[in-house]
């Protein structure tokens, strides 16, 4: 990708051929899926084929709207995020791993991670497991995203 970013092209080429070598990535982690699981934590072909396509599909449909559409809001909490990814990165693992740490009661009088109590009381009433899952995700990188925003308004950043 990089290599076709360097080329003396149009820039509407050049996301053509990123789009296309991106989809045909895709597809071919698709494809391979069906041979081999798609998995992170093995780095399988599937997954990278999967993971590289997507990747490529995203920046080729980020830089038209950003570059060519001039519609560069949808870039601010990227920017936010990526003013401080230690904070994010660090923090959010600290969190996750300390959320199976406190311990509350659920219903029952039984003991629950509050990782656990977060997903059964806020999240799996309102949405099917999967969904709820997701949208625990998705809070959780909420709260990661207001705090980057909040520290890249402050113009704080830390570095090493």
């Amino acid at each position: 990708t990089g290599l076709i970013i360097l080329k003396e092209w149009e820039l509407t080429k050049k996301l053509k051929v990123i789009f296309f070598m991106g989809l045909g990535f895709y597809l071919g982690g698709e494809i391979l899926g069906y041979v081999e699981p798609i998995n992170k934590q093995l780095w399988t072909t599937a997954y990278v084929l999967t993971m590289g396509g997507l990747t490529m599909i995203m920046l080729a449909f980020t830089t038209v709207v950003i570059d060519i559409f001039k519609k560069d809001i949808i870039a601010k909490p990227f920017i936010a995020m990526g003013a401080n990814p230690l904070i994010a990165f660090v923090g959010s693992s600290f969190i996750a791993k300390n959320l199976y740490l406190i311990k509350y009661s659920n219903s029952d009088g039984k003991l629950v991670s509050l990782k656990t109590w977060i997903f059964q009381n806020i999240c799996s009433p309102v949405f099917s497991e999967i969904n709820a899952s997701l949208f625990h995700a998705i809070l959780h990188l909420t709260l990661w995203l207001f705090i980057c925003w909040w520290m890249y308004k402050k113009k704080i950043f830390i570095k090493i």
